[in-house]
């Protein structure tokens, strides 16, 4: 299925090593994970034709790709940036915890675990035949591993939550498949295919209905008492009381007018925040400006045209005990102190702890003045500050 005779699959298979390296040399646990998944299937493979060539061939390639990519990057100090567990980084892999999560959530896998488990026993009667079947054995391994992965992936990519749901893609296919040929559905004709995909997006609605609603809001508001009224009206949207600033609604949020935000929408407050940033009399100088942002308003970069910190010990953004760490905020701090930047741009979410440092916050309200402040866009329980940040007047 996966190598024929021809020198076109075999490239195939060492290109599939490349991309399965990258994944894994830029995200550690997914890579290791597709790793994993892709030599199952190829010995899958490889146990049906009684061929072991083409596993060799992929984790040689696997490995010699590792080699030529890593090498000219260890006298860059790559021990000290690539997580594997060590100090300053953390381990984030939990057998413990895997196990927990699986049993006391993980619904959805669980589900469709049954589901599967259920066809494999009406569709299989020995293990001779699950050998000889390979196109639908590989389509029950790969289905298995992506539940595995999700599984995973939910403790040692706890962020977003919901940055596994990629599975149902695959289990939702797996279980029309197999239950096309007991039910003798074809999904290629027009009828069972609109009927499914029908379903299948008001199933999942409320993924895109929130872009959706941001523009029936703005001609459907919700109701609202009547001006007139003295009452005290209570409804679903006020009856609990919320003791934080109130959230912007979607519907209010507009384009700033900027071009490196084009089409992008964003709370108004922070649309107006970006542009009073623009019109700093410091942003406006013809000098060459010296500004760090620790923000997620990097487009900024083509608006206020300042060159970017550089330098081998400068992390690639600035979430700490992820892509940078104390060594390199200590850094900051000391530039900082010593007033190095016209400018500091510095984005405070109190929820999420030190995504941003908080320690280099603490040093600019020291040395710095902040001069203005305004909504991230964020929202929800995430939500944080934009603030600007200058040398102190003497």
């Amino acid at each position: 299925m996966f190598l024929g005779v021809t020198p076109y699959r075999w490239v195939l298979l060492l290109v599939s090593a490349l991309f399965i390296f990258f994944s894994f040399f830029t995200k550690q646990d997914g890579g290791a994970l597709a790793f994993i998944l892709a030599s199952v299937l190829l010995l899958y493979h490889c146990l049906h034709h009684k061929r072991w060539l083409p596993f060799v061939v992929f984790t040689g390639s696997f490995f010699i790709i590792a080699f030529c990519v890593i090498a000219p990057f260890t006298s860059f100090n790559f021990g000290y940036w690539f997580n594997y567990g060590q100090a300053p980084h953390t381990a984030r892999f939990s057998t413990g915890e895997i196990i927990a999560d699986f049993f006391a959530g993980s619904t959805w896998i669980k589900f469709y675990l049954f589901m599967i488990a259920l066809l494999v026993i009406a569709h299989y009667k020995s293990w001779k035949q699950f050998l000889q079947e390979e196109r639908q054995g590989v389509f029950l391994l790969l289905t298995l591993g992506i539940l595995a992965e999700a599984a995973i992936l939910q403790v040692t990519s706890y962020t977003p939550p919901d940055n596994n749901i990629f599975f149902h893609s695959f289990a939702v296919a797996f279980i029309l498949t197999s239950l096309s040929a007991f039910l003798n559905l074809d999904f290629l004709k027009t009828k069972p295919l609109v009927t499914t995909a029908f379903f299948l997006l008001l199933w999942w609605s409320s993924s895109f209905w929130k872009y959706i609603q941001r523009l029936t809001d703005r001609f459907m508001p919700a109701a609202e008492a009547p001006a007139a009224s003295s009452e005290n009206m209570v409804n679903r949207s006020t009856y609990m009381l919320n003791r934080e600033a109130p959230e912007i609604p979607m519907s209010e949020w507009v384009f700033s007018g900027l071009n490196s935000f084009k089409k992008i929408y964003m709370p108004r407050p922070t649309a107006e925040g970006l542009q009073r940033l623009l019109r700093h009399p410091i942003v406006g100088s013809k000098q060459p400006l010296h500004i760090l942002n620790m923000t997620e308003l990097t487009p900024l970069i083509v608006e206020m045209k300042y060159a970017p910190e550089r330098g081998p010990s400068v992390p690639l953004w600035h979430h700490l005990g992820v892509a940078m760490f104390n060594r390199e905020a200590a850094v900051y701090e000391k530039a900082i102190s010593q007033n190095k930047y016209d400018l500091v741009l510095f984005e405070y979410i109190p929820a999420l702890n030190n995504f941003y440092p908080f320690r280099v916050r603490d040093s600019l309200m020291v040395h710095y003045q902040k001069t203005d402040s305004f909504p991230a866009p964020r929202r929800g329980d995430t939500r944080g500050m934009i603030e600007i940040y200058q040398k102190k007047l003497n």
